[in-house]
């Protein structure tokens, strides 16, 4: 199986690139700055999938890839809200685009507790609670926008 790991350079794309090494799949990772040295047999693409011309690499990346998992998401800077949005939520949509264009293309998308309403009591809650978020916070705000999201604009 061919696999792409966007993120692969953060905490859980580098899990995950641990994870899969040495279980016999091609796996390909998108990282702004991709490490010197990689794990096991990852094959690494330079791209900014924040801006908006990087969805041609992406697309040549994704093409002929039966899995994609995105795990691309800022966290900084704080006080650049326009930017955390396009390098959030823009690069769901981008991969998300790149990856509908695949026939028989599974694409995970990472989530977060973040997207969850709070709570009022100690009572364990399930999927159904209501994802809302966490009024005024610009992660939570913009995991529920992903998760919001039907189609790729």
């Amino acid at each position: 199986m061919r696999i792409v790991v966007t993120g692969g350079t953060g905490n859980i794309g580098n899990a995950l690139l641990h994870a899969l090494a040495g279980q016999g799949h091609r796996v390909h990772g998108i990282a702004r700055r991709p490490p010197d040295s990689g794990v096991g047999e990852v094959t690494w693409s330079a791209l900014d999938l924040s801006d908006e011309a990087s969805e041609p690499g992406l697309q040549r990346v994704v093409d002929g890839s039966d899995a994609v998992v995105n795990l691309a998401w800022a966290f900084q800077p704080m006080r650049r809200a326009a930017y955390l949005r396009r390098a959030s939520v823009g690069i769901l949509d981008r991969v998300a685009r790149a990856a509908l264009s695949v026939p028989s293309l599974h694409l995970v998308h990472v989530s977060s507790v973040a997207v969850y309403s709070p709570r009022r009591s100690s009572a364990l809650i399930d999927e159904s609670w209501p994802r809302h978020g966490i009024p005024g916070a610009t992660y939570s705000r913009l995991k529920v926008e992903a998760e919001q999201r039907r189609r790729p604009r």
